[in-house]
Formats: C-alpha cells, structure tokens, sequence
C-alpha cells in the first residue's frame, strides 16, 4: 500500500531545481548506459546465454531489491539493499554492461512491485548506471577490465584497486541521492549527506567488502554462491526480530497504536520540522516576509490533542475488562480511520489517547480535526448484545502558540482537556486564562495542609437578611485564611483549587 506521508512519488514541478537535476543525472546514466553496451561484441552476447550463473546473479540482485534489510529505526526507503553486493560482484567479474543492465531489471521490477513513479524509476536506474560507471572507471584504470567473454577474478594484489572502487561507487551513490534529498527537502547538500552517512558507511563497507568473496565462489564453483547467501539469511532473520522487539517496545500491545515513547519521537521529528520551516521562509521570501512574520501569527503550527473518553470507567465496572478492551480497540479503529494523513493516534494508557498533527493551518483547523473525532467516537457502539453512545473530551495545544516542546504541549494539552470535561462543551483550546496549573497553586496546596494544623483557619457567619422585610433569614459560613505570609486569603481562592474534580 502507498505511503501517504512519501512525497517522492510526486512528480517535481517541470522547471524546478529538482526537475533540472533528475533530467540531467537521467540523461547522463542513458549515456553512460549506451557507451557501456556499444562496446558488447558477438563473443560477448554469446558467452552471457551460456552463462546461467549470470541469471542466478540477477535473481539475487532482484530479491535484494525487493526486501531491503530493515533495521530499527529504518523503513523501506533507506533500509539497506543487498542487491548492491551482487551488482558489484557482476561489476568485477563480467564488467559493467552486465552489471548495469542487472541493476536495471533489478530497479524496474521493485519500482513496478511497489508502485514507484516513473520518474523515480528512472532515477534510480540513472544512479545505479552512473556509480557502477565511476567504480568501472577506476578497475579499468588500474588495468582490471571484465567482460562477458573474458571473466575476471581478483587476487589479493587487486584488493586496493577494489577498495579504491567501491568508495568511488559509494560516494557518487551517496551523492547522486543525497543530492536528490536534499533539493526535495530544500536543505544543503552537506547537511543531507550527513543524516545518515555513519550508517551508510558500515552499510557499504560490509556490503561491498562481500563482492569480491562472491566472485571467488562463482569462479570456483556454482554450489559455493549459497554459502555466501547463508550470511544475508541470518542478517535478515535478526534484523526482522530486532524489527519486532523494537515494534513492541514502540506501541501499545492491546490496541496496536504508537505508545508514549514513540508520540515523544515523532512530536519532536514534527517540532523540528516546524522550526526549520520558520526558519527557512524568511530566507526564501526576503524582507517582507520577515515582516509579516513578526506581525502575523507563525504559520508553521503543529499540534497535539489529549483525549478522554468520558464514562468509561462505568462501562469497564459493568462489562467487565475484557469488553473494556474491546472497547478501546474499536477506539483505536474510529481514530486512525478520522485522523488525516500524516496524523498519529497514540493511546497513552487507560482510555486516555493523544493525537499528533505535525502540522495544522491554525486554531479553526485544529478544531475541526478534534470533531471530526468525536463524531467518530459518537456512533453507537454494540458490544455484548447491548448498545451504547460514546462521549470523549478533548484538549488541543498547539506549537508555537502554546509551548515551545513536548513535555509543555501534553501538559497543556491535558489542561485543555479537563477544562472541556468541565465545561462540558467536548473540545476546549488551551488557554493560560484558564490554567489554574502553577507554581504557586502546587505551593498553596501544600500551606493548606500545614495551615489545618496551625489552625490559621478561621470561621465566620454572616447574616442574610431579606431585603423586603429586613428579616433573618439564614446564616452562610465563610472561611478565612490567616496566611502568616500572604495576608488573608478570600475563600473562592483558597478552595477552587483543592475541589477540582479528577
């Protein structure tokens, strides 16, 4: 299934620094491309039909392709292929046409699996052609040139002319991409480079250290090239169980949604983003969008929702814990199928949910999201023969506006939420109006309690007259406060905090 959030599907804008760039690393790979087969001569052709380790070659190039070794942390995007230890091996044993046109099939094939554009298709085959071009460079440099009808297998001699082209091939790999990145993020090329390179690094080193190895084994024997696969299966069995661990340690085991730890991560990758979009904007629309934007509120928003189902406490008393879960997990159902895309639905425990929005126009749209919501949440549920309606509160906090981080923006989040429990109205922005969350609230709780001790309470009564008679028609009691530091405080102040419902 396509990924909603991947953008690099989408088709530079015709004229735009990306667009220029694809069209000229395309056309350098279709000409790299047809010198490379210009020089296939008759013996050439001949020797690849006979050759069935070439086909068994390309099957391997082809799954390397298709299942990238996904480590934590990583995706199909940038998880590393093991295609590249093959194509390289294809590259020193039968020179670059094969490998080129290998590497090819290898790109078309996954572009078409996973529904890739074309454009990208045809960039990537461009980069693989253009790297495999620079590495062939340097082999034929130090005189050692392969072709179909003349195999060539290293000795230990060659290992430095080796080494030297499988940097070669991963600089102008890493660079080819990166470049790519960089124009698509609109970052610096340096800094695109750098996100990831220690990781590519020890990626390439064992990837194109194994090419070789795998050229000896060919020439020796057909029956040797599984012994070099065997390393790849277990790199791919740990890595699916490290995946695996890493996932259950990431989301929430009854509902399957991102847990606390994983809503940290992506809110501040979302901040991040938000701050470098600010920070670019200036720079790219000039002085006068400096001054709008000192005048204007940011445009560069994100926002997190703190939600709460109300009653849920009853239901989970009467029906039990396990129609409780079920319960939350058509929860988490409505909610990942309302959120937008890009949206993250976390559950945070107990029937206490947060909602990421990494980014969001302004308070209205925020607003609207949170509706969408609870609109979801308020279709009849029918669990156990009986049928029920759902209520839930939310809290909306939004970046910039209202904190600066993560922690600050749940704090506020769950502030705006109980305000709309209170209130009763379902969705409450956050306002500092309406924070009664303070230092000196936290300070006052805790002089309350010594204060009952020290007897600094005092008691009052106060007549109510009837005003048309003149009357005494009752009594009401009023407490003071003798704060040995604060002088007298009022009762409303005093008690409001203390008897906030939870």
């Amino acid at each position: 299934m396509k990924d909603p959030n991947n953008t690099r599907n989408t088709a530079p804008r015709r004229g735009s620094p990306l667009w220029i760039y694809f069209v000229v690393v395309i056309l350098l790979g279709v000409a790299a491309a047809a010198a490379a087969f210009s020089g296939l001569t008759r013996a050439d052709l001949d020797a690849l039909a006979g050759t069935p380790l070439f086909w068994i070659l390309g099957c391997f190039i082809i799954f390397g392709e298709l299942r990238p070794i996904i480590t934590p942390g990583s995706t199909e995007n940038n998880g590393a292929t093991t295609s590249t230890t093959f194509s390289f091996a294809a590259l020193l044993y039968a020179g670059l046409p094969i490998a080129a046109a290998l590497q090819a099939v290898a790109v078309i094939t996954c572009g078409i699996f996973r529904s890739r554009s074309p454009h990208r298709i045809a960039f990537n085959v461009a980069q693989y052609t253009l790297s495999l071009a620079a590495a062939q460079l340097v082999l034929a440099l130090a005189g050692d040139l392969a072709t179909p009808s003349r195999l060539w297998v290293p000795h230990g001699s060659d290992l430095p002319a080796i080494a030297l082209a499988g940097a070669v091939y991963f600089v102008c790999n890493d660079t080819l991409v990166g470049a790519a990145v960089a124009l698509h993020a609109r970052v610096s090329l340096v800094k695109a480079l750098r996100w990831d390179l220690a990781y590519q690094v020890l990626v390439h080193l064992a990837l194109l250290g194994l090419a070789p190895l795998m050229v000896v084994a060919m020439d020796r024997s057909a029956l040797f090239v599984p012994l070099i696969v065997l390393p790849f299966i277990a790199v791919y069995l740990n890595a699916s169980v490290s995946v695996r661990r890493e996932h259950q340690a990431l989301h929430d085991g009854l509902t399957g949604l991102p847990n606390r730890k994983l809503l940290i991560v992506r809110t501040e990758e979302a901040l991040a983003e938000a701050r470098g979009a600010e920070r670019r904007l200036p720079r790219a629309a000039g002085l006068g969008a400096r001054r709008r934007k000192a005048a204007d509120p940011p445009d560069h928003r994100a926002g997190l929702f703190l939600l709460d189902l109300d009653r849920f406490k009853e239901v989970n008393d009467t029906l039990g814990h396990p129609t409780g879960d079920r319960l939350l997990q058509l929860v988490a159902h409505r909610l990942t199928h309302s959120v937008r895309p890009g949206d993250l639905v976390a559950r945070l425990g107990g029937d206490e949910f947060a909602v990421l929005l990494p980014t969001v126009r302004d308070e209205a749209a925020a607003r609207e999201v949170a509706a969408r919501l609870r609109a979801a949440l308020s279709e009849p549920v029918r669990l156990d023969g009986m049928s029920f309606d759902l209520e839930a509160s939310v809290g909306i906090a939004l970046f910039p506006d209202h904190a600066p981080d993560f922690e600050l923006l749940l704090q506020r989040a769950d502030v705006a939420m109980y305000n709309a429990k209170e209130a009763r109205t379902g969705v409450e922005t956050y306002s500092p109006g309406k924070d009664r969350n303070s230092p000196a609230r936290l300070s006052m709780l805790g002089d309350l309690r010594r204060a009952i001790d020290r007897s600094e309470l005092e008691l009052f009564y106060q007549p109510k007259i009837s005003l048309r008679d003149g009357h005494l028609v009752g009594m009401e009691a009023l407490l003071r406060w003798r704060h040995p530091t604060r002088a007298s405080w009022n009762p409303r102040r005093s008690c409001r905090s203390p008897s906030r419902p939870t």
